[in-house]
């Protein structure tokens, strides 16, 4: 455990000319541990271990999720986009967006879940995984995704708010460059086990992304999947070059020509603008309807998804 992990430091310009730091961290021993720990503890490591029922009926689901429509229904706007810019916090970013996704969902639901006033906070995501579970190894900005899944089940969630010296009321990154080294506060750790995440479970493939997402089960994804700077003209990036990064899968739909298409969401604000924003989908009813992506959103192709979950450090959250 005495190991130390090399973040990734690497950056991409924007059409903005702005810099935004990515930071997924690619350590399969970590993820490994992560997963034999669960083992040990009798809990699923994969969506099939969790769910295999769920997973084989969903191949065939055509039925339309966008997890942004909830916000619109509990909150009666969509949330802003978020921006993690120059720290290397994705892995807190992508898991806090499922994070509130997942709170989103049940209160739309009618689930007894109450909104706290105030988004999640992604920096205690990434403090939390990076020293509380991962033992501050890693040199530099960055974190392991399931040191993030493992974080929000044995933890939890903490939204924003002032906690002591602590402000969290907006983003900060020197404050979440000081969390990723220190970890959070005991007062902090205490809070979020009064909120955890129920379970998590890797998907691995892209029947298991698309068999959770179809079931309100929210993804975060880490890959080094890269992708182009503009969104084409039916609202999807193409695949290009290398983001060592994390987001959050926010969407499932499939096109008027019966394609299967996922929606991720990043965490680099408006950065791809307001152009080709608008997808075309069938609806649960049959019918083809359209649709605005929100800012920092752009659709992906199933087997692009599928490629992402097979780096196996992607994972599902439930309750």
């Amino acid at each position: 455990m005495s190991q130390i992990i090399r973040g990734n430091e690497e950056c991409l310009v924007s059409g903005q000319n702005e810099w935004y730091g990515t930071g997924w961290v690619n350590e399969p021993a970590a993820v490994q541990a992560v997963t034999d720990d669960w083992e040990r503890r009798g809990l699923p490591v994969t969506l099939t271990d969790a769910a295999p029922r769920l997973v084989s009926e969903a191949q065939g689901a055509e039925d339309p999720v966008f997890f942004w429509l909830n916000e619109l229904k509990v909150l009666g706007a969509t949330l802003p986009t978020w921006n993690q810019r120059a720290v290397g916090s994705c892995v807190g970013f992508g898991g806090g967006r499922a994070e509130q996704d997942l709170m989103l969902a049940e209160i739309a639901a009618g689930e007894p879940e109450q909104w706290a006033g105030a988004e999640v906070s992604p920096e205690v995501l990434y403090g939390g995984s990076r020293v509380e579970i991962g033992g501050g190894r890693i040199n530099g900005d960055g974190s392991v995704g399931a040191w993030a899944a493992d974080f929000m089940v044995k933890f939890g969630v903490v939204v924003r708010g002032v906690y002591g010296s602590l402000d969290l009321r907006e983003y900060n990154e020197t404050t979440c460059r000081t969390l990723g080294r220190s970890g959070i506060p005991p007062e902090l750790e205490t809070l979020a086990r009064l909120h955890p995440v129920r379970a998590a479970a890797m998907c691995a493939t892209g029947e298991e992304a698309w068999a959770a997402i179809g079931a309100y089960k929210p993804v975060s994804v880490c890959s080094n999947r890269g992708f182009s700077m503009k969104r084409n003209a039916d609202g999807t990036c193409s695949p290009s070059g290398v983001w060592n990064h994390c987001m959050g899968l926010r969407a499932r739909f499939k096109t008027p020509q019966g394609k299967r298409r996922f929606v991720l969401g990043n965490s680099w604000g408006d950065y791809l603008g307001s152009s080709n924003r608008t997808i075309e989908y069938v609806a649960a009813d049959g019918s083809v309807k359209s649709l605005e992506l929100p800012a920092g959103h752009f659709a992906v192709e199933f087997d692009v998804i599928h490629g992402m979950m097979t780096q196996r450090d992607s994972f599902a959250l439930a309750g």
